[in-house]
């Protein structure tokens, strides 16, 4: 994202979760890469997520 790609990583689970959340094996993946990257100090103690939600409609959101 523009004014964002030095101080940020991506992160993306893809699927269709229309009707359901992504699963626990992908949730805790990401939950272990967000761990593994404050343990190396990559990542701060304090982060926040921001979420992004794509849809087969754009501006239906």
């Amino acid at each position: 994202s523009p004014g964002w790609n030095d101080d940020a990583f991506g992160i993306c689970i893809m699927g269709d979760f229309r009707t359901a959340p992504p699963n626990e094996k992908a949730l805790n993946a990401v939950r272990s890469w967000i761990d593994c990257g404050i343990k190396h100090g990559h990542v701060k103690e304090d982060y926040y997520i921001i979420t992004h939600r794509q849809s087969q409609r754009p501006g239906y959101t």
